[in-house]
């Protein structure tokens, strides 16, 4: 049976690094994680091409951010319309049944 024995700190070589080489490493795989879009088959090597990766995954999560949010307050507009009319349906069934008792 395979046994997968690599690990993020063996593999990246976290102890020899530098602090702001690992820094670089928690930040990319930190957003990679977050956005869920995951680490995949092609990867960036280097710490300018993470560095790029981060902020890109962090732009691309902040603009779905915003439109799911206009999203969400279109749907709030349409309930709201819809509202409006399910009262005046209402209004005019009660005055259909006041015509027809008076």
């Amino acid at each position: 049976m395979y046994k997968n024995t690599a690990n993020f700190i063996d593999t990246y070589e976290i102890k020899s690094n530098s602090d702001a080489h690992n820094v670089i490493l928690g930040t990319y795989y930190a957003f990679t994680t977050l956005s869920t879009v995951g680490f995949g088959d092609i990867a960036p090597q280097s710490d300018p091409e993470r560095l790029m990766c981060s902020f890109v995954l962090l732009i691309g999560v902040a603009v779905f951010s915003v439109v799911l949010g206009d999203f969400m307050a279109i749907l709030e507009a349409y309930k709201a319309i819809n509202v409006e009319l399910d009262e005046s349906d209402a209004l005019d069934s009660f005055f259909k049944m006041m015509a027809h008792f008076n």
